[in-house]
């Protein structure tokens, strides 16, 4: 069952919220409910019934929640309470989130003691099972008198016994090394009211709006991953699993040869996916939305023929099946429930088998559950071409006993030292298939301690080694079958170019001394290992991800930095993925501004003016291509032109080797015209090249009957 969450935003709508602050062409207003719409949207994206949110405005025209009174609490408004928001709903927001230019009174309340009524209502569900967030939205600039009061005091207490969150979108606040020069008093005392307030709750921050946007930007927050348990059973060492197999007698556990560990398997890496889309039929005239439902429908073809024994009776049509279409006749397609069929393998033509359950059961190897330790090697032993499967975290079983967790981490320790990775026989259920694994040892860092676990990785049998043809690089072996090993003797087999001449080198295939040092160079240059890192860790068995050891997911996300190297710098988000979110948030929002969704979808400019980023995007400018400079920056606290920088170094060396193989870019020419181009021309060693390049299959001679079979080719 999914996590119950509830949001709780405090919007400040008073007349400063109207200012176009630091030369932005919007309100404050609208530069801190950025963060508001990106939350809301994304919550309707995911579309959970249990994810809530409530909006509660301070400064509002009316005065609507349960603890006003005629003097305290006025003009607090809860626009919604305990909602799961819907696109309706965001757009009532657009209309009502607007700042009231009424001045303000002595009497009402200010945006403290709105976020005081918005933990009020979080204590209907102290007793429940829910993860509790409170947002507030301010530029801080109006009076705020609440700070010491005796409510204030109590309402610590519930924030810190609930384990609420916190967080404060102050804009233009001086947080985070900003600083924003031309600010009145007024807003320099209440920011550090609100830094002092906040620093007394147990789970706060205090972030400025300009750190949010480039978060929304750049670094989207890290979304929990509920883990699925794939396996739970007995990791053993020295059990005999043959015998197991053969007779069922055995148990490892009251083998005293046999070591056994109780364990658990856990998904460690899964391709993030695209949000996925449905179909809905749209009509244009009253604008109503239908999902489409998909159904499937089997049938048989039939042929029916008429009985011509029995001419008195009337027409009798008996039915047969008809696997000939050609010869069937006239056909009738007869509807065909599921459990009126079944699988079957035709191995010929009057043959058919029939594949029910009793004939699969005795087709499968009986096995049982459980890993078997087959060996241990050295980690550099193991070819990275065998990592081919998914990768899996084992850890101990999460309700055993003090044993078994010092067992689990002394082997995983041990092999830690030795540098060495275990050779797994795992069977996952019974009767499943049997595979061989790796069990590499890790330690996962958790704050400032770290966690042993073990990476499990499927390796390949032989049936599923592939393996590929390619031509050598060190000899070329013509149609006649003679080897050549270097470019001299090519040039000494050509009955008409004797003398090497500066083009020489182009017309061979095999590389030459200068160019596999260039090649060499190039190579190295490129080597991500070799960049100037200070105090990084170079212990290669820890795991350092954040989204690993993630509780909750997080309101904002901010990449804390890594003592890793270069192995922090490409654990990044999805590029791709965040691009198509952030788009996806972007027309939602920007609708808003529209009558109706319909109409704005259906705008001929609707790529151009939404899709195609520029410099007065309210999301920022950016491009929808991926280069140096973005392609590794989502949730990455490296340098933006680290790449860049690499690519540098190798410019040099990259325009030696492009001069050494003579790459060029050209057009393609007609190959009528290159031949008359070639025809033309006298030259004895131009006419020979010609007819070497035709090769032995005919080139130029037009379009082929039946094309040749690769495999062919490459023997």
């Amino acid at each position: 069952m999914a996590s119950k969450e509830i949001t709780i935003f405090i919007v400040d709508l008073s007349p400063s919220m109207a200012n176009k602050s630091n030369g932005r062409n919007i309100s404050d207003l609208e530069y801190g409910l950025k963060y508001f719409y990106d939350i809301v949207t994304n919550k309707i994206l995911r579309g959970r019934k249990t994810d809530y949110i409530s909006v509660i405005t301070c400064h509002s025209n009316k005065t609507d929640n349960p603890f006003a009174s005629e003097d305290s609490f006025r003009n607090i408004e809860i626009v919604s309470n305990k909602i799961a928001p819907t696109y309706d709903d965001l757009r009532r927001y657009n209309k009502l989130l607007r700042p009231n230019m009424t001045e303000m009174t002595e009497d009402e309340g200010d945006c403290f003691e709105s976020m005081l009524v918005g933990i009020g209502l979080l204590k209907d569900t102290h007793k429940l099972k829910f993860i509790r967030n409170v947002v507030v939205i301010t530029n801080a600039e109006t009076n705020i008198k609440s700070f010491e009061t005796k409510i204030a005091d109590a309402t610590r207490n519930a924030i810190n016994e609930m384990n609420v969150n916190v967080v404060l979108n102050g804009i233009d606040f001086d947080i985070d090394g900003l600083h924003y020069p031309h600010k009145s008093r007024e807003k320099a005392k209440n920011e550090s009211g609100w830094v002092s307030v906040f620093d007394t709750y147990k789970t706060s921050k205090v972030y400025t709006t300009a750190r949010i946007v480039e978060s929304i930007i750049h670094n989207p927050p890290l979304k929990k991953v509920k883990p699925m348990r794939a396996f739970k059973g007995q990791l053993r060492f020295g059990s005999d699993h043959c015998n197991k197999n053969e007779n069922s007698d055995y148990v490892p556990d009251l083998d005293q040869t046999c070591i056994s560990l109780n364990v658990e398997l856990y998904p460690a890496l899964k391709a993030e996916k695209l949000p996925s889309g449905h179909q809905y039929k749209i009509d244009p005239e009253n604008n109503s939305v239908d999902k489409t439902k998909y159904s499937k429908d089997y049938f048989i073809k039939l042929a029916s023929s008429k009985d011509e024994a029995n001419d008195n009776d009337d027409e009798v049509h008996k039915r047969r099946y008809v696997d000939d279409e050609e010869n069937a006749g006239d056909l009738e397609s007869v509807s065909v429930n599921v459990d009126e069929w079944t699988d079957g393998f035709k191995y010929s033509n009057y043959d058919l088998l029939t594949l029910d359950e009793d004939l699969l059961s005795s087709a499968k190897l009986a096995s049982s559950p459980g890993m078997d330790i087959l060996g241990f090697i050295k980690i550099e032993d193991l070819p990275y071409a065998y990592l081919t499967g998914e990768s899996y975290y084992l850890l101990p079983e999460s309700s055993c006993s003090y044993k078994n967790i010092v067992g689990f981490n002394g082997l995983c320790q041990s092999l830690i030292d030795l540098e060495g990775l275990a050779i797994v026989r795992y069977v996952q259920k019974s009767n499943d298939e049997i595979n061989v694994s790796a069990l590499i040892p890790s330690k996962i860092r958790v704050n400032e301690r770290f966690v042993y676990a073990f990476m499990l990785i499927r390796l390949p049998f032989k049936e599923d080694e592939k393996i590929g043809k390619f031509p050598l690089l060190t000899s070329i072996k013509t149609t006649s079958g003679k080897s050549f090993t270097s470019n001299n003797d090519l040039l000494d087999d050509n009955p008409i170019k004797q003398e090497p001449d500066e083009d020489s080198s182009r017309d061979t295939n095999l590389p030459s001394t200068t160019t596999n040092e260039l090649m060499e160079s190039f190579i190295l240059s490129k080597d991500l290992d070799r960049i100037e890192r200070k105090n990084t860790h170079s212990d290669k068995f820890f795991v350092e991800n954040n989204k690993v050891t993630l509780f909750n997911d997080s309101l904002i996300s901010f990449p804390k930095l890594s003592n890793f190297g270069i192995s922090s710098r490409l654990l990044v988000s999805s590029p791709a993925v965040h691009k198509f979110n952030l788009n996806i948030k972007k027309i939602i929002t920007k609708s808003l501004e529209h009558r109706n969704l319909h109409e704005y979808l259906n705008d001929p400019n609707f790529i151009q003016n939404n899709l195609i980023s520029n410099k007065n995007d309210s999301f920022g400018s950016s491009t929808n291509l991926f280069n140096l400079s973005n392609i590794l920056k989502t949730n990455s606290t490296a340098n933006d032109d680290w790449l860049a920088d690499i690519n540098e170094n190798s410019i040099d060396v990259a325009k030696r080797l492009i001069k050494e193989l003579d790459t060029k870019y050209v057009k393609q020419e007609d190959e009528a015209k290159k031949k008359r181009k070639m025809t033309n021309n006298n030259n004895l060693n131009d006419m020979f090249m010609m007819k070497n390049a035709q090769g032995n299959y005919g080139a130029g001679e037009g379009e082929y009957e039946v094309l040749p079979d690769i495999n062919d080719l490459l023997n």
